[in-house]
């Protein structure tokens, strides 16, 4: 558990984040770029904003969505309108609505199978106090931010409930680390100490979760599909420098436009099926 400082947090540190990040995939190849999709349940929807109102956001931002009811985030994440057992905010529900984001993001993307295994889904479930709260309730955020090649960080944060924060300025600290998570699972890293910057205060507390399955494995994808867990193995082409270079199965079926089915005759696939 590290400790951060709010203060360090502002709407001018949520402005320049998000240019940095808007800034740095548009540097990327085109067939490169990251696409994004985020939910935002409860507080964290600045980071939507800032994203928007930044140029060449286009190329980042496939969809902002705020499910603030109960019953919205079940309908986005597909569970019947009447789960019992389900916390609005937790990591669970931020892990399922990740999950959830990142399907759309693919589906969204079928037309350019070059930019399908790029796609992130994002999602913040929070609640947020502001100066009006009374007794020991302190703001709480779950983030998780999933990659198409089978990475996840998790954030769980609590900020200090003593820092007189209004419930707007809670918001805009709880944005920043959704853009934090974008840049981190966009930036290939795997050190969630990359996520600290120096001269950060203890005032707020993270804990930070970070699993890799080093890219969705081809031989267990398929494996799913015989034993019957899901009803095709999708396999996207990874482009550098504008050529393919290897393979990568996508998490989830969705097909490309314009896919070619191979038979079994054609195992292992290989870099010359995309030539």
């Amino acid at each position: 558990m590290a400790s951060m400082s709010s203060s360090a947090f502002s709407a001018e540190t949520l402005s320049d984040k998000a240019k940095e990040l808007v800034d740095r995939n548009l540097k990327r190849e085109e067939s490169e770029r990251i696409s994004c999709c985020i939910a935002v349940c409860g507080g964290g929807g600045k980071s939507l904003s800032a994203l928007s109102s930044t140029a060449g956001a286009s190329q980042l931002l496939l969809e902002g969505c705020i499910t603030y009811s109960r019953k919205s985030l079940l309908s986005y994440i597909r569970l019947p309108s009447d789960t019992t057992g389900f916390f609005y905010t937790s990591m669970k529900a931020a892990r399922l609505a990740s999950n959830a984001a990142l399907l759309k993001a693919l589906q969204f993307q079928t037309a350019n199978v070059r930019r399908m295994p790029h796609c992130v889904g994002v999602c913040c479930t929070s609640s947020l106090t502001s100066l009006t709260s009374s007794g020991d309730e302190k703001s709480k955020a779950f983030i998780a931010a999933t990659s198409a090649d089978g990475r996840q960080l998790c954030l769980s944060i609590v900020l200090d409930g003593d820092s007189g924060r209004t419930r707007e300025e809670e918001d805009i600290c709880v944005s920043n680390w959704v853009l934090r998570a974008i840049d981190f699972v966009s930036s290939g890293s795997n050190a969630v100490d990359d996520l600290h910057e120096e001269g950060e205060e203890e005032a707020v507390a993270i804990d930070a979760k970070y699993t890799s399955t080093e890219g969705i494995d081809i031989e267990t994808t398929v494996k799913r599909v015989v034993d019957g867990a899901q009803p095709i193995a999708v396999l996207g082409p990874i482009y550098k420098s504008g050529h393919p270079v290897s393979f990568q199965a996508l998490p989830t079926p969705v097909i490309p436009n314009g896919s070619l089915i191979f038979p079994g005759s054609f195992n292992p696939p290989h870099k010359g099926h995309v030539s």
